[in-house]
């Protein structure tokens, strides 16, 4: 959860420095795709880091047992593809 607030912070950063840099989605095909690509990674990334508080939540009231850890792998999966994606669009934006 620290993790992905902090990127968020960062992105946040980011966006702020790009803009007034006067890099914005109607400024040319590389600011809307970037705009675009990495603020749709950061929503993700923000609707995971809710869904982690939730289960640390249930967690702490005992929703989960050893039997029944359905709700913590299905947001495991979720954090895996967040960031995987992260290393997609890491590799083809700010590399390539």
């Amino acid at each position: 959860m620290l993790l992905g607030l902090l990127f968020l912070g960062y992105q946040v950063f980011e966006f702020t420095t790009f803009g007034q840099e006067g890099l914005n989605l109607g400024r040319n095909q590389f600011g809307a795709a970037f705009f675009t690509l990495t603020g749709f990674h950061g929503t993700h990334v923000s609707i995971g880091v809710l869904c982690l508080c939730f289960t640390l939540w249930r967690a702490r009231k005992g929703a989960y047992t050893a039997g029944n850890l359905g709700g913590v792998e299905i947001m495991g999966l979720y954090w895996h593809f967040v960031d995987l994606v992260w290393v997609l669009l890491f590799t083809i934006v700010y590399l390539m």
